[in-house]
């Protein structure tokens, strides 16, 4: 029973956060064991929260800057967190799976950036014209 209230009170200091902290918090925290799924969930859940996709049940398809690279790189997110990982090279894999995932959030947050960038100068020259 207190496994569980504990479980629903961290889930609620989550859903404060945003879908870009939620990412970053979870992925500074990622277990020994099951950071191949965990880098997999944050990310996939990242882009879902972004572009109101279904990343997480499996269904990628190309959408805003998530083109077929990323696709491919979630596709062996998925293989490698499947797949028998005690190899001699399972950290340098690691380091290189993290990095890349964090690459693909960073494009994605620029991306953002950039849009919303766009947004405000197209607003400024609607309000100049309007006057």
């Amino acid at each position: 029973g207190l496994y569980f209230l504990i479980k629903s009170k961290n889930k609620n200091k989550n859903k404060n956060l945003s879908s870009s902290e939620y990412f970053l918090k979870g992925m500074k925290s990622l277990d020994k064991e099951k950071w191949s799924y965990e880098i997999s969930y944050y990310l996939r859940n990242y882009i879902d929260s972004i572009y109101k996709s279904n990343f997480r049940s499996g269904k990628y398809e190309k959408i805003g800057i998530v083109g077929s690279n990323e696709i491919t790189f979630l596709k062996k997110l998925d293989n490698y967190k499947f797949s028998n990982r005690n190899s001699e090279n399972e950290f340098s894999e690691k380091e290189s799976l993290i990095k890349k995932t964090y690459e693909i959030f960073e494009e994605i947050n620029n991306s953002l950036k950039e849009e919303k960038k766009n947004q405000k100068e197209l607003k400024k020259n609607e309000v100049k014209r309007d006057v």
